[in-house]
């Protein structure tokens, strides 16, 4: 049996708690940032050897910070789409920073293209703006309705309450990753699925269903 490859850096292993959703914040971030260095450092790159080959033009510029642009949201996405925590936030943040990053590159390229173009970079935006808005009031009535039990792909996301771990495909009610345990209920309320999330004031359905202030780490002692 060949022996596994040694993994010196840690990396495959950093790749498979991201994969996995076991990766914390605070790693996300860390990489997040590295990311953008990586960016800046590709779109840097681009732009010495465009200078190079003679006089660097406005469309070269824009085209490089498309790019790279393009490219952070694209690690990002990787990064962050695992993380269960904030999932919808997350997911409204990136979308408006996908606009704000379009916005910015067609607003770019108007100006460096386009004489006079003034009413063209402010109607981009207004609807850059207005895109915006729009995505937040569609995440604020999905908060408040809460999220569907199957995704589009017919999987059900069962999260840890306490740390955000995927507990999919689990035999138990207890999360290997921080050793907290629920009933079933107390799980299933937490997770905020449509028509079980407890309303404010207690209305709507599920409104008995609670999360435990303080999940125990040992499991539940059995009814005699």
């Amino acid at each position: 049996m060949p022996a596994e490859p040694r993994d010196h850096l840690g990396l495959r292993s950093l790749l498979a708690s991201i994969r996995d959703g076991r990766a914390g914040f605070a790693v996300r971030l860390a990489l997040s940032a590295a990311a953008a260095g990586l960016a800046l450092g590709a779109l840097f790159i681009i732009l010495g050897f465009a200078e190079q080959n003679g006089r660097l033009l406005d469309e070269t510029i824009f085209l490089s910070l498309a790019i790279a642009g393009a490219a952070w949201l694209g690690l990002l996405y990787l990064l962050w789409h695992t993380y269960g925590r904030w999932h919808r936030a997350l997911s409204t943040g990136f979308c408006c920073l996908g606009i704000l990053i379009a916005a910015i590159a067609i607003a770019t390229f108007f100006g460096a293209a386009v004489r006079r173009s003034e009413f063209l970079i402010a109607g981009t935006v207004v609807t850059a703006i207005a895109a915006i808005i729009v995505v937040i009031a569609s995440a604020a009535v999905q908060a408040a309705r809460g999220k569907r039990v199957r995704a589009l792909d017919g999987s059900v996301d069962v999260r840890c309450p306490g740390c955000g771990y995927s507990m999919n495909g689990l035999a138990a009610a207890a999360c290997p990753e921080c050793g907290c345990h629920y009933t079933l209920d107390q799980l299933i309320a937490a997770q905020g699925y449509d028509g079980v999330a407890p309303r404010s004031g207690g209305a709507g359905p599920g409104s008995d269903l609670a999360l435990p202030a303080a999940p125990t780490s040992a499991a539940p002692a059995q009814a005699g």
